[in-house]
């Protein structure tokens, strides 16, 4: 598969994450896929409420193949969907303003892991929400830099890239990382995104 984007150990595959899962392997799987919302992210996603998990599981089961540790955000009603997971740590929004979900405006979310980190550390996670950048729901990339510091990993792969948060995160680490997009307007802007950063500022 001819790659959309590939310089300085950063690859980006614009298809579908179940069709490029099986033909690519790395270290750590870091993502942030959608939650079930029905939010509108482009064409090619279908972000359904009623199908998400159904449809979510067997990616799962995709990422566990391609990488011994998988870590992904998600929301907390995936707390009572999946199974298997060797952990779950807390991202903590101070400034968020959530979603009112049976009148509880949530300030967390779970951090899913299945794997365990390379080192002792806590599993609390602070870190405000980032500013939209072309995405609906771009994550921090604090709260990237932090996870990839617990996780070490040399390669690493993201299967729900969106604007490319991870993979900008891996480079300042100076991390090997893959990315895979379904819509190309993210591919472009995840591009834009590398090509702006400078060299590494460390390696960890």
């Amino acid at each position: 598969m001819t790659p959309y984007y590939q310089q300085s150990g950063v690859t980006i595959y614009h298809g579908d994450c179940r069709e490029v899962l099986p033909l690519v392997t790395a270290d750590l799987v870091l993502t942030d896929p959608p939650y079930g919302v029905g939010l509108k992210y482009g064409e090619q996603t279908n972000d359904s409420p009623e199908t998400h998990f159904e449809w979510f599981r067997p990616v799962l089961a995709l990422m566990r193949a391609a990488a011994p540790v998988v870590v992904f955000t998600h929301r907390q009603a995936a707390l009572r969907e999946l199974t298997d997971w060797s952990h779950v740590a807390v991202w903590n929004k101070p400034m968020a303003f959530g979603y009112s979900v049976h009148h509880w405006l949530s300030h967390w979310e779970p951090i899913f892991v299945y794997g365990k980190p390379s080192e002792a550390t806590f599993d609390v996670f602070t870190h405000n929400t980032a500013r939209q950048n072309g995405h609906p729901t771009p994550k921090p990339e604090t709260l990237m830099l932090h996870l990839l510091r617990v996780f070490h990993a040399e390669t690493v792969l993201d299967p729900f890239m969106g604007s490319g948060t991870t993979l900008v995160a891996c480079k300042r680490l100076g991390r090997e990382c893959i990315g895979i997009e379904i819509e190309e307007r993210y591919c472009e802007i995840a591009a834009r995104r590398l090509q702006q950063e400078a060299l590494p500022l460390e390696v960890a």
